[in-house]
């Protein structure tokens, strides 16, 4: 079972009007069970994180020729 994960990447300003990149990694919940996720279990539910790696943001971000 292959799961969907998407990255969404934009921007936001923070109080003093200063362009930041941002990215979001999306996903769908899984249960688990010692460590591991359950096989065939995949719900419904979606979480979202902020990818704070900068290396990352980097590629992510970068101009595309």
């Amino acid at each position: 079972m292959q799961l969907e994960t998407f990255l969404r990447v934009g921007n936001c300003s923070d109080l003093q009007g200063k362009q930041h990149d941002l990215v979001i990694r999306e996903g769908r919940v899984r249960l688990w069970r010692d460590e591991a996720p359950v096989e065939g279990y995949v719900s419904d539910e979606r979480f979202y994180e902020v990818v704070s790696n900068r290396k990352l943001i980097t590629q992510l971000t970068a101009p595309r020729a």
